[in-house]
């Protein structure tokens, strides 16, 4: 079976095509896995939510995730732990950012009151948390997900030191 490296040549393409396509197709997977609860819910389709999601991931990865890949990659090889940590870190300052900005005067959901007079309450913060940390992990997938399409290489394909191979070493 030839190798990914090796198709990817044949074809005349190199493996940085993938980055692109990376930042555009690493939202999908998890937006859609995170939308699967609201759909089953309410037992219908809507693809607005999921469209609506994997958009503004797409921009938030575009216009903060790409800068900051370029800064880690000058400065060391981008390791799945940095996609992991930079994915949450994003979604989860931004999710801060918006709930810590909410402009309402009073709120509840169906457990209680969240804002009064202006003010969160317990309950709110909670609620908030919660939300923030659910943008966290659907952060951290994204992160993953972009890993996978963007910077994985299988061990069949990497590049062979022949220093490495015994029988070189005669």
């Amino acid at each position: 079976m030839a190798s990914p490296r090796g198709l990817f040549l044949a074809l005349g393409l190199n493996m940085n095509w993938r980055l692109p396509f990376g930042f555009l197709l690493a939202p999908i997977v998890p937006c859609a896995i995170a939308a699967l609860p609201n759909i089953l819910a309410t037992h219908e389709w809507s693809g607005d939510l999921l469209t609506y999601m994997v958009v503004v991931s797409q921009i938030i990865g575009v216009v903060f995730g790409a800068p900051l890949y370029a800064v880690l990659s000058r400065s060391r090889h981008v390791r799945l732990v940095h996609c992991l940590v930079s994915g949450a870190g994003i979604a989860i300052a931004i999710a801060a950012i918006l709930v810590l900005l909410n402009p309402s005067s009073s709120a509840d959901d169906s457990g209680g009151a969240t804002i009064v007079n202006g003010h969160y309450t317990v309950y709110g913060w909670v609620q908030n948390a919660k939300v923030v940390a659910s943008m966290g992990l659907l952060g951290t997938s994204i992160g993953l997900f972009f890993w996978g399409i963007a910077l994985w290489v299988p061990k069949s394909a990497q590049q062979v030191n022949p220093a490495d191979v015994p029988s070189a070493r005669r």
